[in-house]
């Protein structure tokens, strides 16, 4: 009787065949509109860019000079200039929009009740107030104002070199404006406002109104 050969069992073929290997993916293919350009719609869209900060708001965010520091050493250069950029764009237009309002004229000038000028209150000099009493003779070659005591020496006068000492003195009083008049509590030296009253120079007589008329008038 025939011995019976047993075939050797071959192992499985565990290789890819075509009914069961994976169909290789094909290259995603690029949504073109125009050959070389990429259909941005069809593209991720970029990450947005974050704010830029504000002087105001890291002052707020960051409470002392140490947390403040190190956020801004942090920082790259683009973002430092960023920043000092938008500062000085805000500061640029804020500064051509906006206008400091003069002071009101209330408050910065003033007018002058002996000499009637408009004056600068910061400034305060510049009055003059010319002599309004009559020259009175004391003796021969002396002289004096009325209004203010001045005396005048007429002791070697020439009229036809000399001018007149009442003309070399035209003044009773040269100093700071005021915009009252003095009594006896200012203790102010010299007599020549005591008779302004009587001077014919006061604002009553001189229709004065205020600030509204700058005008010189002595």
């Amino acid at each position: 009787m025939a011995e019976a050969i047993e075939r050797p069992h071959s192992p499985p073929d565990t290789g890819p065949t075509a009914a069961s290997a994976p169909a290789s993916a094909a290259p995603p293919s690029l949504d073109t509109t125009q050959r070389g350009r990429v259909d941005i719609a069809s593209s991720s869209s970029p990450r947005a860019a974050s704010p830029i900060a504000t002087i105001a708001s890291l002052i707020q965010r960051f409470q002392n000079e140490t947390q403040l520091n190190s956020y801004l050493l942090s920082l790259s250069k683009a973002e430092l200039a960023a920043i000092i950029i938008s500062e000085a764009g805000k500061s640029s237009s804020s500064s051509s929009s906006t206008t400091v309002p003069p002071a009101p004229e209330s408050n910065k000038y003033a007018h002058c009740v002996y000499c009637h000028e408009i004056f600068d209150k910061e400034y305060n000099v510049g009055c003059q107030v010319k002599h309004h009493g009559h020259i009175e003779e004391i003796d021969y070659d002396t002289s004096e104002f009325t209004c203010c005591g001045l005396s005048l020496d007429y002791t070697d006068y020439d009229s036809q070199c000399h001018a007149a000492p009442e003309d070399e003195e035209p003044y009773c009083y040269e100093g700071g404006h005021r915009d009252r008049l003095i009594n006896q509590e200012d203790r102010v030296e010299g007599t020549w406002w005591q008779g302004w009253e009587k001077s014919r120079r006061t604002c009553s007589d001189m229709g004065c109104r205020g600030m509204v008329n700058p005008k010189k008038r002595r």
